[in-house]
Parts: structure tokens; C-alpha cells; sequence
């Protein structure tokens, strides 16, 4: 019975453990240098442009 305990609890720790590297991987800033991100802008189409600068100023307006 406590062989099954422990492995329950071994899992349980393991998928914790993953979800958090998922997350943080997840939520870690993009690498890419500046210059790489303004030649991709260069190949986006207005439209995707004004909808990305929208969604990006609404957290300035509520913090303001």
C-alpha cells in the first residue's frame, strides 16, 4: 500500500514539475533580436498590424 502512495505522490510531483516548465516556457519573453521583428512587420498586412496595436495599447489605457 505504500509503494502505491509513493508513486501516486512521485507522479503527482512529476506532472506539477512539467506544467511549470511548460508555463514558464510558455510565458518567457520572445528571443528574437529587433531587427528580426521589424523585417517579419514588413511581411504582415495593415490590418494584423492595427488589430496587434489595439490589443497592445487596452493594458496601457487601464493602467493609465
Amino acid at each position: 500500500m505504500y509503494a502505491i502512495i509513493a508513486f501516486i505522490k512521485r507522479m503527482t510531483c512529476m506532472s506539477f514539475q512539467s506544467l511549470h516548465h511548460r508555463f514558464v516556457d510558455w510565458t518567457k519573453p520572445s528571443t528574437t533580436s529587433l531587427l528580426l521583428g521589424a523585417v517579419t512587420d514588413l511581411s504582415r498586412r495593415k490590418s494584423e498590424l492595427v488589430a496587434e496595436n489595439a490589443l497592445l495599447r487596452k493594458p496601457l489605457i487601464i493602467l493609465r
